[in-house]
């Protein structure tokens, strides 16, 4: 059942439509690798970057967050980025549905990545996972979370936290587009991310596969996650997976006054 608000848009953007199908058309027809391929621009922040990581922790973080978005963000992302800064958000995403397979597996991961396990975490985990470099007060926004029966499943290296996913067994809980599932063989995934100081090592795919199989001993079925157009490294984990488009959507607030989401197209399943 769904419960979240949005309008249909009463006539049609065929020239919005083209580019943001031709924009996932070039994501898709590139191969899959473990990390996204890294931006031309990309090399004059990292130099800013490794100067920058002279001249104290705030102005390195900084630089350090420019960086890998220059590096993995097309143009288009890079301005809803900045229109944010104004209050102004603009998230174009599809809602997805990934179908489980019980006969899929995956090869052993690289041995550079021996160092790295996942796991199931709990509330004792909580402050670990805090400390990973996030906009916010991430203690309180996290706890919410585990309060609200939200489930962390972690990437650690030793005793530290360096990645997570989030995932919830009752329904999806995106603020673009919620629903409860009927039954118990559905999840919502969501928030997949992987510390600032720990990216380009392949840990998002590495995180994904180790989840896999957690998914198949638990007998679920599908994953629903709501993944934003121009997000390239997180369209780069899905192409591997069995997967079917339920819905394109823009999601607009302006000021947080004016918020609604738009239906851009509906696909036959």
């Amino acid at each position: 059942m769904y419960r979240g608000q949005f309008f249909t848009l009463p006539f049609r953007f065929p020239i919005i439509m083209r580019r943001l199908d031709s924009g996932m058309q070039s994501v898709y027809s590139s191969a899959p690798t473990t990390s996204a391929k890294p931006r031309p621009w990309a090399k004059l922040m990292g130099s800013l970057y490794s100067t920058a990581r002279q001249c104290g922790h705030t102005v390195s973080h900084f630089f350090q967050n420019v960086y890998h978005k220059v590096r993995y963000s097309d143009p288009p992302r890079l301005l809803f980025d900045l229109l944010s800064k104004f209050r102004i958000f603009i998230f174009p995403f599809n809602l997805y549905n990934f179908i489980v397979e019980q006969e899929l597996s995956f090869p052993p991961p690289p041995e550079s990545l021996n160092d790295y396990r996942c796991q199931l975490l709990g509330r004792e985990r909580l402050e670990d996972l805090a400390r990973i470099p996030r906009k916010g007060n991430m203690l309180v926004e996290l706890g919410k979370r585990l309060d609200a029966g939200e489930i962390p499943f972690g990437i650690m290296k030793g005793d530290e936290v360096v990645g997570y996913c989030w995932f919830n067994r009752e329904e999806c809980t995106s603020k673009l587009y919620n629903f409860v599932f009927e039954g118990n063989s559905d999840i919502y995934l969501f928030d997949v991310y992987v510390s600032p100081h720990y990216r380009g090592l392949g840990l998002a795919p590495y995180l994904v596969t180790q989840f896999y199989p957690w998914l198949q001993t638990e007998g679920i079925e599908k994953v629903y996650a709501t993944i934003n157009l121009f997000n390239n490294p997180s369209n780069q984990l899905t192409v591997n997976y069995r997967q079917e488009t339920l819905v394109k959507m823009l999601y607009v607030s302006l000021f947080n006054i004016y918020e609604h989401t738009f239906l851009l197209k509906r696909y036959k399943v």
